[in-house]
């Protein structure tokens, strides 16, 4: 993972506005991606001395081993920021020098990544595993829902999301605001062909 982040900034640190690289994600925790792969390969190297594969090692979870240890303490410590990187190289954003209007790393999440974009209007983050729960106002009770997608358009300055309701196995298509007061708010779309607009746009990049 770290040789492909650091090809991609290859391609584009030169055309690439620095501020705008270093609001990038993977930007952000290219250090630590660069500490952990030291780690690993210093375990490998001992690994390859004592005539054992790293895998070897790993299995054996030896608590004297002190840089196998280490290693492991360092990927627990900064586990969501490994695995965000890992998402960022599929994303469509990565490569992108553009002045961009949207806000897709912030809006990405731990799991979310661009897989659609016009970079006109038109915006699709798709998470993975998404889940969280929500409050229901007609039952008074919080909700196990799984976020699938967020989906942008500027010129209407609108956000949706599609949300699986999983007591109830279904899809439901809202309007999705964020209060720093009230955090997440939901609102029905009552526009038919927005909202046809938005199953269309998920169900052509839900794969991707």
């Amino acid at each position: 993972i770290y040789s492909r982040v650091m090809f991609i900034l290859d391609d584009i640190e030169s055309l690439s506005d620095e501020s705008t690289l270093k609001e990038r994600a993977y930007y952000k925790n290219l250090k630590l991606l660069k500490i952990y792969i030291e780690l690993l390969n210093k375990t490998e190297f001992k690994a390859k001395n004592e005539k054992k594969s790293i895998f070897s090692f790993f299995k054996e979870k030896s608590n004297e081993n002190k840089l196998i240890n280490e290693c492991e303490e360092f990927k627990n410590k900064h586990k969501d920021a490994l695995e965000k990187t890992k998402i960022c190289v599929e994303c469509m954003c990565v490569k992108c020098i553009r002045n961009c209007e949207f806000n897709p790393c912030v809006s990405c999440n731990k799991s979310g990544k661009v897989v659609y974009c016009d970079k006109k209007n038109i915006n699709m983050i798709l998470f993975n595993n998404f889940k969280k729960s929500q409050y229901n106002s007609e039952t008074n009770e919080n909700d196990p829902i799984e976020i699938l997608c967020e989906i942008e358009f500027l010129d209407i300055d609108k956000r949706f999301r599609i949300i699986k309701d999983i007591l109830q196995d279904s899809l439901l298509v809202l309007q999705y605001e964020y209060s720093i007061k009230d955090g997440d708010l939901y609102f029905a779309v009552e526009d038919v062909d927005l909202y046809n607009k938005i199953i269309e746009i998920y169900e052509s990049n839900r794969f991707n």
